[in-house]
């Protein structure tokens, strides 16, 4: 018994270790890459195809490729393509349409992973840089209302101006989003988000009865991938790219929101609780929570970014109107110019300028100097873009659409058969 008890065990443990040995891989060394096409640091114009060809080898037998583009970040901008292959030896010739228009100027890299049967993997990456889809006018489109409906219509390049859509309801509020390719109408019955190609519908807000007009505001993210609204109710809500709500701001009681602007880190909304109590309320933009308020005489008409923490606010006061600026720094508020005897609607800001429209026609606000001068006069308008490539201002006086820059003042002009009541414009991206 003292003597078959070790021979047994001895015969266990070289089992063991023969069984363990065997289990080891064989075979360490990793395929073999080498790609043909693309060469190292070639350029491509987006929309592009990208050639990728090469060959693989393994000591023994490989088992699976998978070629892709990826960004620095190693994301794919692509689909990848993986297949099961065998042999010591595999060429490959792949074509890659790349078309995103929002993918950005630079270095990417074709990605090549291979992997034999044993489990060695190897990658490698080639550079390539890829250039951005430019960015172009498609046009502008014509919002204008009866009481009953709403129009959609088109200024395309050769002035022509063609009717796109026609929903129910009176006009409230609209927007365009070039990044994500819609337009969004708000009407008293009704908030539809049309795509651009077929003017179907892309996404809808659902309408809730409430004290006010449902839709008071409307503006985009500075990313352009939300889609801000204020409502009648008392709320501010945010919409992803496919219409869904994603997070808001609640007035307090018996407060309602008018004008607002994202800014920054902040969301800056004209609140009321009546005709004549009246507050700029900043909100924390991520948290949704109320970070201060100052109080105002007036109806906000705009909000909008000067530069780092200064905002302006353009205010209405009965025949008066008051550009005042205020810094989320300080908590400041206080106005630097007034016009009297005046109604402005709609403001722009350009470089160090700020263009506005009123009753007796377009004002700009120097900001190298503070100083409210008339550009235009007898020249009642009231809606206004800013055409970010040329540095052109699309101007409305409800019949006709304008083309101004101060080079050479209204150059261009359309006449309109609806009245128009705002101007979008609107790019490829």
């Amino acid at each position: 018994m003292l003597v078959t008890n070790p021979i047994k065990f001895s015969l266990v443990l070289i089992q063991i270790l023969c069984v363990l040995g065997s289990c080891q891989k064989q075979d360490k060394i990793p395929p073999r890459i080498n790609v043909i096409s693309p060469l190292n640091n070639t350029s491509f114009q987006i929309p592009c195809v990208v050639q990728v060809e090469g060959e693989v080898h393994d000591n023994q037998s490989l088992s699976r490729i998978e070629i892709s583009i990826v960004d620095e970040n190693l994301v794919p901008v692509t689909t990848a393509i993986s297949q099961n292959i065998s042999g010591d030896q595999f060429e490959f010739n792949e074509q890659f349409i790349i078309n995103d228009r929002l993918l950005q100027s630079g270095n990417y890299f074709v990605k090549v992973s291979v992997e034999d049967e044993e489990g060695n993997l190897n990658s490698s990456y080639t550079s390539v840089f890829l250039s951005e889809v430019t960015r172009e006018l498609l046009g502008i489109y014509l919002v204008s209302s009866d009481q009953s409906s709403t129009n959609l219509s088109f200024l395309d390049d050769m002035g022509n101006i063609t009717l796109k859509s026609t929903i129910s309801g009176n006009h409230k509020v609209s927007e365009s989003n070039s990044k994500h390719q819609y337009i969004f109408l708000g009407t008293d019955i009704s908030g539809i988000s049309l795509e651009t190609d077929f003017y179907t519908t892309k996404w809808e807000v659902p309408f809730l009865s409430s004290t006010y007009d449902f839709f008071q505001d409307v503006n985009k993210s500075k990313d352009k991938d939300q889609l801000y609204l204020s409502n009648g109710d008392g709320v501010i809500r945010r919409f992803d790219k496919n219409g869904i709500q994603i997070g808001g701001y609640i007035a307090d009681f018996q407060n309602w929101f008018a004008h607002f602007n994202e800014v920054d880190n902040y969301v800056m909304v004209d609140t009321y609780s009546n005709l004549f109590t009246r507050w700029i309320t900043v909100f924390n933009k991520s948290l949704g929570i109320e970070y201060t308020r100052k109080p105002i005489t007036g109806e906000v008409v705009e909000i909008g970014q000067v530069n780092n923490s200064l905002c302006f606010v353009l205010i209405q006061n009965g025949n008066d109107f008051h550009l005042a600026h205020y810094d989320l720094n300080t908590n400041n508020l206080w106005i630097d110019c007034s016009v009297q005897n005046n109604h402005c609607y709609n403001a722009q800001k350009k470089g160090n300028y700020l263009y506005i429209t009123t009753d007796d026609g377009l004002y700009r606000f120097n900001y190298n100097n503070y100083q409210m001068l008339p550009l235009i006069v007898n020249f009642p308008c009231s809606q206004i873009d800013l055409e970010d490539i040329s540095g052109d201002l699309i101007i409305s006086d409800a019949q006709n659409v304008y083309f101004f820059n101060e080079q050479l003042g209204i150059y261009n002009s359309f006449v309109t058969t609806d009245s128009v009541e705002n101007v979008l414009v609107y790019y490829n991206k």
